[in-house]
């Protein structure tokens, strides 16, 4: 009773002076003083509470005391408490239990036979759904672990070749876009030959012929790539013939050996499966690939649409560094950019 009248005289002093006294200064000064007489006072009244209760404090229990108590099953409130504030300590419980012998119950018997299958615990359905684990084929699975990797990207704006293509679908001329990207490709080794090589791990060495490994989506789990050997003698005309020619070998399964080796760089255009970025894994003994996404809209900043892509070359870092790959990739964007010299 006292302290509380002592607290709301403390109150009326810091308001009254409030009221009275004008001047930021001084108003401060009896906001502080008036603060930390009321802080004083409750921090008093706390210690005489806590002074004059004789009950432990619930929740003051540390983890290896509720340990200790849930394996010897032993009532807290029956264990005298010697921890600050009446806390009970892992010592207080010790010494409980060799006081009164205490040992442990015994464990549950396990559960045989049909109790067993009774007690068996069971998912829910919707958790307890299965995946099938994909396993690499051996050669991805070597270049994974084998071969250190860089990865590089470009965005190419692709409209002009867009409309081209919709042009020589109304003449009745079909052009994938996968042939425009091998070309591009093509055009591009020339420039950066170092790309069209293959390499034991440590030495490198450039191939005479651009054969293009093209990769042809196929209804299996296994990846399927078929090679165009001279794509840097063919004209575009001749890439999609033979491009058409490999997947259907393919689809039919009569693709020859000749046709599925001897790549020296490797195209993925993953646009008919819906995936617009990936980074795809270099084919030892080549030493880069190329991915391409599927076409994407894009506004510019004068309102005007343009249709992009986007390309990522992946390398073996080991024996091409970041330059070369940058000056394909810079090549690459170029040419896809400026189709007539595509042709």
């Amino acid at each position: 009773m006292v302290l509380n009248f002592l607290l709301i005289l403390v109150d009326l002093f810091t308001v009254g002076n409030f009221s009275r006294i004008s001047g930021s200064r001084m108003l401060g000064i009896n906001a502080a003083v008036g603060y930390r007489l009321r802080l004083a006072l409750c921090l008093s009244r706390s210690r005489l509470n806590h002074s004059t209760s004789s009950l432990p404090i619930q929740g003051l229990v540390g983890p290896a005391v509720r340990f200790l108590l849930l394996e010897y099953q032993i009532d807290a409130s029956k264990v005298p408490a010697t921890g600050p504030r009446n806390a009970l300590l892992k010592q207080d419980v010790l010494d409980y239990i060799t006081a009164h012998g205490i040992k442990k119950p015994p464990l549950a018997p396990a559960l045989t036979g049909a109790e067993a299958s009774i007690a068996r615990i069971t998912g829910s359905k919707r958790r307890s759904r299965s995946f099938v684990d994909v396993q690499l084929p051996s050669a991805d699975l070597i270049s994974k672990t084998a071969v250190p990797h860089g990865y590089l990207s470009t965005h190419a704006n692709v409209t002009e070749i867009v409309n081209e293509m919709k042009k020589f679908a109304t003449v009745g001329c079909e052009l994938s876009f996968t042939s425009v990207v091998i070309r591009a490709c093509v055009l591009a080794l020339k420039t950066v030959p170092e790309l069209n090589a293959l390499s034991d791990g440590s030495r490198i060495s450039l191939a005479a012929a651009v054969n293009v490994a093209v990769y042809v989506p196929s209804q299996g789990r296994s990846r399927a790539f078929g090679v165009l050997r001279g794509a840097e003698k063919m004209t575009m005309k001749e890439i999609e013939m033979n491009r058409q020619k490999i997947e259907q070998h393919i689809a039919d399964g009569t693709l020859s050996s000749d046709n599925l080796e001897g790549g020296t760089f490797s195209v993925c255009n993953l646009s008919d499966l819906n995936v617009s970025d990936s980074a795809e894994l270099v084919r030892p003994p080549q030493v880069a690939t190329l991915s391409v996404g599927r076409l994407h809209q894009f506004v510019s900043g004068e309102q005007c649409q343009t249709d992009r892509v986007k390309a990522t070359l992946s390398f073996n870092n080991a024996v091409v560094s970041e330059e070369l790959a940058s000056k394909f990739l810079e090549k690459f964007r170029f040419l896809m950019e400026h189709p007539l010299l595509l042709s």
